[in-house]
């Protein structure tokens, strides 16, 4: 059969059917982690927590003590970094834990450098080695990339952001994350409209508010699609390409009734979402928002008009039949 004879057929053909597709809406389950403080969530699902004094790893509804004390950071390896209930700086690595020192782990990236801090003084280490970080004395680094580009919040309880050039000081407020191409989140304390913002490059976005009534902010989570997760008054926040959507207005209806979202804590690559939500007994909870994909068919063209191109193109192999030289099939 020669092209213009599969054209035609084709187009004849999707006349006939119709033409439909889906897209899929976001939309997320929620599930109940218990009334732990959620810490951090990683590409593989795992979330770590800090509860009744322990360091926990959850993971499809099974949950790990990992030490006594305060966990603070987890990376795509599933390590695990935090301070002891001794003051001990603590990295679980393969299953096994290992003391560091005084004082306490921050931070560990997906190159399994820790973020180490003792008595206000910052280093990395690396399988033993510690290089130090002067122009972190005295901050409190909340995240740190792959590259060592590090955010937070200085002395002065300003925002933060450091990179091998030296630290670069935002304003009176904190910078909560980072993510692997150098993009990151900070947000303004005593200011309402603009109180939020994302550094994209060299441009500066706001983040905006879920209503404009709301006199407090917190932006906390970012994923390497700079999706965004946080707090706007108080109800749970996502936003990506400068739209905010409130997390309780995308959470499955069954779920509606039991839960109010009122803050998210971080977002992985998969888009699930760590959040804290309070249940009917006006208990706080931690909760993990797994995203769904939900189809939603988009409504097919009509039949006549289907038909008019099926025709359109008869009429256009008619014709080109009479001017070209005929084909053998």
């Amino acid at each position: 059969m020669s092209t213009l004879y599969r054209i035609a057929a084709l187009t004849l053909l999707l006349a006939q059917v119709g033409l439909t597709h889906a897209r899929a809406d976001r939309i997320y389950s929620v599930t109940d982690l218990g009334f732990g403080e959620g810490v951090a969530l990683n590409d593989n699902g795992y979330v770590l927590l800090n509860q009744n004094g322990q360091a926990t790893l959850w993971r499809d509804g099974t949950t790990q003590t990992l030490f006594q004390g305060t966990a603070t950071g987890l990376n795509n390896l599933d390590e695990v970094t935090g301070e002891s209930n001794l003051n001990r700086a603590i990295l679980v690595r393969g299953g096994t834990i290992r003391d560091l020192g005084p004082g306490y782990a921050a931070a560990v990236n997906d190159q399994g450098v820790v973020l180490l801090g003792n008595n206000g003084e910052f280093s990395y280490w690396e399988d033993g080695i510690e290089t130090s970080i002067p122009d972190l004395t005295g901050t409190s680094p909340y995240a740190m990339n792959d590259s060592g580009a590090i955010v937070g919040a200085d002395s002065a309880a300003n925002a933060f952001f450091y990179d091998s050039s030296g630290i670069n000081i935002l304003g009176y407020g904190y910078a909560g994350d980072i993510n692997n191409s150098g993009n990151y989140i900070y947000t303004f304390i005593g200011t309402f409209e603009d109180s939020m913002f994302i550094r994209i490059g060299a441009d500066e976005i706001p983040l905006g508010l879920l209503s404009p009534d709301h006199t407090n902010a917190d932006a906390s989570g970012l994923n390497s699609f700079d999706q965004v997760v946080g707090r706007s008054g108080n109800r749970g926040f996502l936003w990506q390409n400068s739209v905010m959507q409130d997390l309780n207005d995308l959470i499955l209806p069954e779920f509606q009734s039991d839960w109010t979202i009122f803050a998210a804590r971080d977002i992985n690559d998969l888009g699930d979402i760590l959040a804290s939500a309070i249940d009917t007994q006006g208990r706080v909870h931690t909760v993990l928002l797994r995203e769904q994909l939900t189809p939603t068919v988009v409504p097919e063209p009509s039949s006549l008009a289907l038909g008019l191109i099926g025709l359109a193109c008869g009429g256009w192999l008619w014709r080109r039949r009479g001017s070209t030289p005929a084909q053998l099939p």
